[in-house]
C-alpha cells in the first residue's frame, strides 16, 4: 500500500498513513488514486517499450551476424558437405533458429564444435 508521510512544519515525521486512512475528502482520495494509477501505467508502458526496443536491437544484431556468416560460408572454398553442415542453421524454421541461439551456451563437447554461432560467441560461452 502506498505510504504517505505527513510532515510537520519542523520537518519531523508525525504519522505514516496509507492514502485511504488519511483524513481527506473522498473526491481528493479518488483523484489521488487516479493519478497514481496513471503514473503506474506510464511506468509500465515505459518498461514494455524498453523491452521491445532492446529485443528489436538484439534481433537485428543477430540477423546481421547470421547474414555475415552465411555470406562468408558461400564465398569460401570449403567442400559442399561441410558448407551444408554449417548452413543448416539458415535453412531451419525460425523457431528452431531461436532455440539454437538461446541454447548455444549449454552445449558440450562435440556439439560446441558444431555450434552454428559465430566464433566470438562460441568462445564467450566456454
Amino acid at each position: 500500500m502506498l505510504m504517505y508521510k505527513m510532515c510537520l512544519a519542523d520537518g519531523k515525521d508525525e504519522h505514516k498513513k496509507g492514502l485511504l486512512q488519511m483524513k481527506m475528502a473522498e473526491g481528493a482520495k479518488l483523484q489521488m488514486c487516479y493519478l497514481l494509477h496513471h503514473l503506474c501505467d506510464i511506468q509500465l508502458r515505459h518498461r514494455v517499450e524498453s523491452t521491445i526496443a532492446f529485443s528489436h536491437d538484439f534481433i537485428s544484431d543477430l540477423q546481421t551476424d547470421q547474414l555475415r556468416r552465411n555470406v562468408e560460408i558461400k564465398q569460401s572454398d570449403m567442400p559442399s558437405a561441410v558448407a551444408a553442415k554449417k548452413t543448416r542453421e539458415f535453412r531451419c524454421p525460425p523457431r528452431e533458429q531461436m532455440n539454437a541461439i538461446l541454447g548455444f551456451k549449454n552445449l558440450e563437447g562435440e556439439e560446441r564444435e558444431n555450434c552454428p554461432c559465430g566464433e566470438e560467441q562460441g568462445r564467450a560461452s566456454g
